[in-house]
C-alpha cells in the first residue's frame, strides 16, 4: 500500500473544491491533482487549509479534505516514485505536466462553449497536441472510469432536519443520481478513508 499526503495552500484550494455535477468536473479535479502533486514543494506552503492524501492499493483512491467538507473519487492512475512521484496509466506510460495542462484546457474550453457532446470535445485535441495519441486515449479512459464519488458536508448554511443534515455524505454527484446519508456527528476525515477502505471491517448503518 502506498500513502502519499499533500498540504493545500489557501491559494489553490479552488482549484479541488468546487460543485461537481459532471464527468467533465471529475476529469478536471484528477488532472488538477496531478499537477499539483507534479510540482509540490513542501517548502512553499504559505496558508494551508487543507490536505489531499492518495491511496494507491487494492482500494486506488484520491481524497480532499477541509475543515468541513471531505471528498473522494477513484484514483485510475499508476504510481511510481523514481527521481520524484511519476503518474501512469495502462496506455499512457507518463502522465506529464504537458498532458495535465492540454486536458485542462480541453475541459475549460468546453466549459466556454457549453459542448455537450463528447465528440465535440475529443476533436480539438487533433488541432493542436503535440501528443494526440496519448491524450485521446486518456481522455478515454477516464470517460470510462467508474468515479466512485463520494462527499461529506458539515452544512451550516442548508441544514434543513432530516431533509438535509447538518453533517451527511452524499453519493453520486449529478441531479438525478445524488442522494444523502444523514449522520449524527461530526466524523474525522480517516473515518472516510477507511468507509471505502475494502482491507478493513465493513461500516454499518444503524
Amino acid at each position: 500500500m502506498k500513502r502519499f499526503e499533500f498540504d493545500i495552500d489557501k491559494n489553490d484550494v479552488d482549484k479541488f473544491f468546487f460543485i461537481i455535477r459532471t464527468k467533465f468536473d471529475v476529469i478536471n479535479v484528477l488532472m488538477q491533482s496531478i499537477k499539483y502533486m507534479l510540482v509540490y514543494d513542501y517548502t512553499t506552503r504559505s496558508e494551508i487549509c487543507g490536505k489531499i492524501i492518495l491511496k494507491i492499493d487494492k482500494m486506488s483512491r484520491i481524497f480532499f479534505f477541509t475543515e468541513k467538507k471531505y471528498f473522494s473519487i477513484s484514483f485510475p492512475f499508476n504510481v511510481s516514485e523514481n527521481d520524484g512521484i511519476k503518474f501512469s496509466s495502462k496506455y499512457i506510460p507518463n502522465i506529464d505536466n504537458e498532458i495535465t495542462s492540454e486536458i485542462i484546457s480541453l475541459l475549460r474550453c468546453n466549459e466556454e462553449n457549453s459542448i455537450n457532446c463528447i465528440y465535440e470535445f475529443i476533436e480539438p485535441i487533433l488541432e493542436f497536441t503535440s501528443k494526440t495519441d496519448y491524450i485521446g486515449t486518456l481522455i478515454n479512459e477516464l470517460i470510462f472510469n467508474e468515479d466512485g464519488y463520494l462527499r461529506y458536508d458539515y452544512d451550516e448554511v442548508h441544514q434543513s432536519a432530516k431533509l438535509h443534515p447538518l453533517y451527511h455524505y452524499d453519493i453520486f454527484y449529478s441531479n438525478h443520481s445524488t442522494f444523502k446519508i444523514g449522520l449524527n456527528n461530526n466524523i474525522e476525515f480517516e473515518k472516510i478513508i477507511d468507509l471505502v477502505n475494502i482491507n478493513t471491517d465493513c461500516h454499518f448503518i444503524n
